[in-house]
């Protein structure tokens, strides 16, 4: 069952252009689910999705560096299990079951939300607008169900919904998810070099048909979901991004020659 799922997944993106012939629209790093993102990475990548201004940027920063980086949200988290910690000890030495249970079902909730960064975000929101606030609230209960923010057909999809399809780019997108869900019917898990293929070749079919200004909203919409990415509050084009690190690769040499000269 799963080599014929397989097949009719390479058929459907076969059929709609032959992608392998070029250049990988998202790396491996983007669609692999094998990493679960957390502390830093974590709010950066959320971060991302919201459009930050230059204000709001420095804002995080601050946080991140006051909060994050200094684990003091993480003590804060510590002091509250102690504290259950010994509301579950008296209630055993009482026989308050009941109690007993509450504290556990604390302690549990707790345990759930020691990645979230509560105090982050509560401090963080006030200096968001409406939209963005809505904004986080969707990216966050998106990492809730994939915590690795690697990217799915899911995501493509939203993505592709959000820009001004003609009537023709309607029906093209609407075949492509059909094909794919009948594909994915019945499939189990799918491993990462495969996924990369799925990905891929399902970016490039949607691409195929959008118009160049369309391309360039869609691909900016899907940085901002990219975990590679995550490292930086900015979200850049791949475009800008080569351009980044060629500077940066550049300024090394440069230093590394003046080092050198030094000698």
């Amino acid at each position: 069952m799963r080599r014929i799922v397989l097949m009719a997944l390479a058929g459907l993106l076969v059929a709609e252009v032959a992608w392998a012939q070029r250049k990988p629209i998202v790396p491996m790093a983007a669609v692999n689910d094998g990493v679960k993102l957390r502390g830093k990475t974590k709010v950066l990548y959320l971060l991302r999705q919201l459009d930050l201004t230059k204000e709001q940027r420095e804002h995080a920063r601050g946080l991140i560096t006051t909060i994050i980086d200094t684990g003091a949200e993480q003590d804060l988290s510590l002091e509250q299990v102690y504290t259950l910690m010994a509301e579950m000890q008296q209630a055993e030495a009482d026989g308050d079951e009941e109690r007993k249970q509450e504290v556990t079902r604390q302690l549990r909730e707790l345990g759930k939300g020691s990645d979230n960064h509560e105090e982050f975000f509560m401090n963080m929101e006030s200096v968001l607008t409406d939209e963005q606030k809505a904004k986080l609230k969707a990216a966050r209960e998106r990492l809730e169900r994939n915590s690795s923010g690697a990217l799915r057909p899911v995501d493509v999809f939203r993505a592709v919904q959000e820009l001004d399809l003609s009537k023709e780019q309607q029906e093209h997108v609407k075949g492509l998810r059909d094909k794919l869900r009948r594909a994915l019917r019945g499939a189990q898990a799918i491993k990462d070099k495969q996924r990369f293929q799925l990905m891929n070749g399902l970016l490039d079919a949607i691409i195929s048909k959008l118009t160049p200004e369309q391309q360039k909203q869609f691909e900016l919409t899907l940085a901002k979901l990219r975990p590679d990415l995550a490292y930086r509050l900015r979200v850049l084009t791949e475009e800008k991004e080569e351009a980044v690190q060629q500077r940066k690769k550049g300024q090394a040499e440069t230093d590394a020659e003046t080092d050198t000269e030094d000698e």
